[in-house]
């Protein structure tokens, strides 16, 4: 008997896993281009960043054509580094986002790729 629950409780745990990990790898809205501007403030967990050319596809709640890097969450740092790299050197980016946005109207970034083909 323990062995048939023990079995379920798999099945489940991995049903619960893959509903999730679809949901969770199907981003909204992706914009590309070269960062414009970057904000910080000493007060604030976000740093924001507009892109050039400014993105038409943006989430409904993105009213200030920005993107938000939550720096109190894990990867926050990391995320903060690849887009100051990206500033520093120029380089295009891709930016996926997850369809929210932070109390300064700028949409939150699931991830952000540098693009480095030439």
């Amino acid at each position: 008997m323990a062995s048939s629950c023990a079995r379920r409780c798999t099945i489940s745990l991995r049903t619960l896993s893959l509903y999730g990990l679809l949901l969770g790898s199907a981003p909204l809205h992706a914009a590309q281009g070269e960062i414009d501007r970057i904000w910080a403030s000493p007060s604030s967990q976000f740093v924001m960043f507009s892109l050039r050319p400014a993105s038409k596809a943006l989430a409904r709640c993105n009213t200030s054509n920005r993107y938000s890097i939550n720096l109190s969450e894990r990867g926050g740092s990391a995320t903060l580094e690849t887009l100051l790299l990206a500033a520093r050197e120029q380089l295009p980016v891709e930016v996926e986002s997850l369809n929210t946005c932070n109390g300064y109207d700028a949409e939150n970034i699931k991830f952000i790729v540098i693009d480095t083909a030439p």
